[in-house]
C-alpha cells in the first residue's frame, strides 16, 4: 500500500487592497532644542479577499475591519535628553454578526509617552550610557467593548485596541 500526503502551506487566496497612505514630519531646531511634530495614517478605500477560487469575494471592509488608522507624534531634545508624546487613534467599525446587541466596535484612542537620556560623560562607566522610560497607555484606556460568546470583552483579531492596559518599562543601555 502507497500512500502519499502532500502537507505543504498553498496560498490560494487572493486580496486586493486600496487605500490612502500618509506621511508628513517637521522639524524646528532651535540654539537651545530641537522641536518635532509627525503624522503618519492609513485609511482603507477598499478590501476585497477570496479565501478560495471557487469562493464568492468577500467586502472585508463592511464589517469587523477598522477602515482608518492614525499616528501623531510630538517630541522636542534637549541636550541628552529626547521626550516624546504619541497619540494612536483606531477607528470604530461596524460588527458582521450581532451578538449580545452589539452592532458597533467604538473607536480608540491610547497616548504613550517616551524618554531618553544619553549620560554625556568623558568616564569610560558614563559613556555611551543611556536610560529610557516609555510608558504604553498612558491614561490606562480600556479597549471598547467587544460582546462575543468567546467572553473576552475585546477585539483580538483586528488589532484594534491595546488591551493589556498601562505598561512602564525602565531602561539601561550601555555599549562597551
Amino acid at each position: 500500500m502507497l500512500v502519499s500526503l502532500d502537507t505543504r502551506a498553498r496560498n490560494l487566496g487572493t486580496a486586493k487592497l486600496d487605500g490612502l497612505d500618509f506621511s508628513a514630519n517637521y522639524v524646528l531646531d532651535t540654539r537651545f532644542a530641537s522641536f518635532d511634530a509627525s503624522v503618519t495614517g492609513n485609511y482603507r478605500l477598499s478590501q476585497k479577499s477570496r479565501a478560495l477560487p471557487s469562493l464568492p469575494v468577500a467586502d472585508d471592509l463592511a464589517f469587523n475591519t477598522p477602515v482608518f488608522r492614525i499616528q501623531g507624534t510630538l517630541g522636542t531634545r534637549v541636550g541628552g535628553l529626547r521626550a516624546q508624546v504619541i497619540w494612536n487613534h483606531t477607528s470604530g467599525y461596524k460588527r458582521g454578526t450581532v451578538e449580545f446587541g452589539q452592532t458597533r466596535v467604538s473607536a480608540f484612542d491610547a497616548i504613550n509617552l517616551f524618554f531618553k537620556y544619553d549620560v554625556k560623560s568623558k568616564s569610560a562607566w558614563g559613556s555611551d550610557l543611556s536610560f529610557t522610560l516609555n510608558v504604553q497607555n498612558l491614561f490606562d484606556v480600556s479597549p471598547p467593548e467587544f460582546r462575543s460568546a468567546a467572553g473576552l470583552g475585546f477585539d483580538t483579531t483586528q488589532g484594534s485596541a491595546f488591551s493589556i492596559g498601562r505598561i512602564v518599562q525602565f531602561g539601561v543601555s550601555k555599549k562597551f
